[in-house]
């Protein structure tokens, strides 16, 4: 029997010293709003669509919004969204992401559930009962991945509604976070089970049993791993970790964010991840630690890395490890940023209920890989022949 899809249904309704160089490559271009006085949380996870036009905004009280852009510089249109969403009793809002290539659905992820919702009408059009962490689209938009509160990767198969398949690998311990390189790789931060130690895995999704390549970390005060990106033409991994360094002058460790960069070379070993250098935000002001509900950071291009600590977002040279600039946001707490590429701007949002656009003068390059489809094309779907496990 021919099973309708999801979507049809849907749419049918290493460290160094750190210096501070005078650089100014961000500017406070001075719009900035106070966020939509009818909200009662905050704004605690975001997401920009293809053409950064509109970003969702979700809060830790269950609220939804839809804001574009391109009115940031403009006061009166700018303060307000073009769509906003209340929902009684709706969990926090843990994640939020737009459908990859495609405004007309988007992701929430909450404590109880998985939707699917309706741009047009901001309805559900589907939703999946179970507690998961995290999730990451690949890049088809047909397949999720998921991590379950066990630490478990299970693919959620959004033509047919349900799970397919789940990483069995028995070295996988405490999956945390996710990213697609192609449509059969993929990429897994894992914790150790009294965090006190990180690991990446690399994945085949057809052949799931065993990892392509591994990274574990060395007892250096790695304690928790909440977000993996892709380098150009994947062959490198950026992982946020969170990692405790000696204070000076006390006994006591701080928690600060920190980007590892990590890379595959091939001529050495083909199982192994390399772990090629790090940046640890060291600069965090105040007493209190500098790392929220995950590291928030962002690359802009092959030498500018954002990173947002408690209160300020730092610009560093990652040709150097050197900060380059500091933008003073004087708020209670950055949840995250989005960087716009096309007109070289970031937007970022606090506790204080405040959106702030940044202008920049630095040139930004997508670290997106063109041939990658390509490539996948090739490839014939294994989804399509596996039966449902659920």
């Amino acid at each position: 029997m021919k099973t309708c899809s999801v979507l049809q249904q849907v749419r049918s309704r290493k460290h160094r010293p750190k210096k501070i160089v005078t650089e100014e490559l961000y500017r406070f271009d001075g719009d900035s709003f106070e966020d939509f006085p009818e909200r009662s949380g905050r704004p605690i996870c975001s997401s920009l669509d293809m053409e950064e036009k509109l970003m969702l905004l979700g809060s830790d009280e269950g609220e939804i919004d839809i804001i574009n852009t391109n009115y940031l510089g403009t006061p009166t249109l700018g303060a307000k969204p073009i769509a906003s969403k209340r929902i009684k009793n709706m969990p926090r809002i843990n994640e939020i992401e737009w459908f990859p290539e495609d405004q007309s659905l988007f992701l929430t992820l909450t404590e109880d559930k998985l939707r699917i919702w309706d741009t047009a009408n901001l309805v559900v059009g589907a939703s999946k009962d179970r507690r998961y962490q995290t999730s990451a689209f690949r890049s088809d938009g047909k397949l999720i991945a998921l991590v379950t509160r066990k630490g478990r990767v299970r693919f959620y198969d959004l033509r047919i509604g349900s799970d397919r398949k789940e990483i069995a690998d028995p070295g996988m311990k405490n999956a945390k976070c996710l990213a697609w390189a192609t449509k059969r790789k993929i990429a897994v931060g894992c914790e150790g089970e009294y965090s006190d130690s990180v690991s990446v895995r690399t994945y085949d999704t057809r052949f799931d049993q065993k990892p392509l390549s591994t990274w574990e970390s060395e007892n250096t005060g790695e304690s928790a791993i909440s977000n993996l990106q892709w380098g150009p033409q994947s062959s490198c991994l950026f992982a946020g970790i969170t990692k405790y360094i000696e204070q000076e002058g006390m006994k006591t460790k701080k928690a600060v964010p920190a980007v590892y960069f990590l890379s595959q070379n091939e001529l050495v070993s083909m199982n192994k991840l390399y772990h090629e250098n790090t940046i640890v935000h060291a600069h965090s002001s105040g007493e209190t630690n500098g790392v929220g509900y995950q590291v928030n950071f962002q690359f802009v291009n092959f030498k500018n890395l954002l990173i947002a600590d408690g209160r300020d977002i730092f610009v560093y040279d990652t040709t150097t490890n050197f900060i380059k600039q500091r933008l003073s946001t004087h708020c209670e707490w950055i949840n995250g940023f989005e960087v716009k590429k096309a007109d070289r701007s970031l937007i970022s949002y606090d506790d204080s209920r405040l959106i702030r656009r940044w202008c920049s003068n630095i040139e930004f390059n997508s670290f997106q890989n063109a041939d990658i489809a390509k490539i996948d094309e090739n490839f014939e779907d294994d989804w399509e022949s596996e039966g449902s496990e659920e």
